[in-house]
């Protein structure tokens, strides 16, 4: 069932293997650029949280993302590209509070692929 009432606090947690830049209803989340920053993903990687409030409306609303290989699966430096993997991978997760206090979430998962 989705909620007709507005929603009080909402949050966007991301983070991809390469870069992303995420959209909710078809609005950047953020100004970042190459989000979220380079890591040595066999160690760590990091996330963002957004308030993501005002993009989200009473109803159905789209999350999307823009994958890009970057440091994941591109070039790094001298080393050449995909010295952690092939493609790109981003799992965002939303979170919003229920009128009982509690948080309710989702997290899709979103795989790159090659364009054309």
């Amino acid at each position: 069932m989705w909620r007709k009432k507005p929603i009080a606090k909402a949050r966007l947690y991301a983070t991809a293997l390469g870069v992303y830049e995420a959209s909710i209803n078809g609005r950047r989340v953020s100004d970042e650029l190459l989000a979220p920053g380079w890591a040595d993903y066999t160690k760590r990687v990091m996330v963002q949280t957004y308030d993501v409030t005002k993009l989200i409306h009473p109803g159905q609303n789209a999350v999307g993302a823009v994958l890009g290989d970057g440091w994941y699966a591109g070039r790094l430096g001298w080393m050449g590209a995909a010295q952690y993997g092939t493609r790109p991978v981003s799992t965002p997760s939303s979170k919003s509070p229920t009128p009982t206090g509690r948080w309710t979430s989702s997290r899709p998962m979103i795989h790159g692929k090659p364009v054309g």
